[in-house]
């Protein structure tokens, strides 16, 4: 819920620098993806929907409580735009709040929320939300070991980039 004076425990903006490193590092990495996840993303109809695994960037939404279906993916992106923020893309429970202890401590000019998605905050259009957070046998997302190597493999080519050039990362980001 948006709520006026609590912006900066509420939004968090990566360091616009870092993502660009993030993203010119690791946007080509190759990405494992599943029969099983390939057939759950052909459900829908959306051809953002049906798209292969891929890296990119967008706004993560947090909450105290878990939230899906369409009427929340909605009042999510409604309040990414309250907030100026880019478009929501995806749901997550700690980012958020580890983000908030360490810019208590360090500041945030050297986060980074790598999220890797397996399935989607709502059901396909001939589903209930009831319907999709309690799936049939067989009709779950699919995917979740690949989708786990691939966060792997998105992370550690920008993880061994920093450690390998440790010297130029040392003072803090450098402009890409």
């Amino acid at each position: 819920m948006p709520r006026k004076g609590y912006e900066d425990y509420r939004r968090f903006q990566l360091n616009p620098d870092l993502v660009r490193w993030a993203m010119k590092l690791s946007a080509d990495t190759p990405l494992k993806d599943a029969d099983s996840a390939r057939a759950y993303r052909l459900r829908y109809p959306d051809a953002a929907a049906r798209r292969a695994p891929f890296v990119g960037t967008g706004t993560h939404m947090t909450g105290d409580t878990f939230f899906h279906g369409p009427g929340m993916s909605k009042q999510a992106q409604y309040i990414a735009k309250l907030y100026g923020a880019d478009d929501y893309v995806i749901t997550e429970m700690e980012a958020a709040a580890i983000t908030l202890v360490i810019k208590r401590t360090h500041g945030t000019d050297r986060v980074m929320s790598l999220r890797g998605a397996v399935n989607f905050d709502q059901g396909n259009p001939k589903e209930t939300t009831l319907q999709h957070l309690d799936p049939a046998p067989g009709e779950t997302a699919g995917g979740f070991a690949e989708t786990v190597e691939n966060v792997e493999r998105v992370g550690s080519r920008v993880v061994d980039h920093i450690v390998a050039h440790w010297p130029q990362w040392q003072g803090g980001v450098p402009k890409p």
